[in-house]
């Protein structure tokens, strides 16, 4: 199942996170069917990314995939947010 899954990442979805400045990481796909997936880059901070996610990631994988039971999203901060805060943090700027 992790290769269609996979493929499925592949061809269908990352193109289009990445239209958006977005990607997205395959973390795991269990025998029960769950897979763990990160969102990186501006899909990691963006508001938006709860729909991202329903209406994109989980389901295309559920449509194409038969067997995924649950997407699981590990959160992380990116490199990218990082490399902003510490800019702000350089010159002063206080959050709030």
């Amino acid at each position: 199942m992790y290769r269609t899954v996979e493929n499925v990442i592949e061809t269908e979805i990352r193109p289009k996170l990445q239209a958006h400045g977005g990607d997205i990481e395959l973390l795991e796909v269990s025998d029960e069917g769950t897979v763990r997936i990160r969102l990186i880059g501006q899909c990691a901070a963006c508001p938006a990314s709860r729909l991202t996610l329903e209406n994109l990631v989980e389901a295309v994988l559920r449509e194409k995939v038969p067997g995924v039971t649950e997407i699981s999203v590990t959160q992380s901060v990116s490199d990218e947010l990082i490399r902003d805060a510490l800019k702000l943090l350089r010159k002063g700027v206080r959050p709030g």
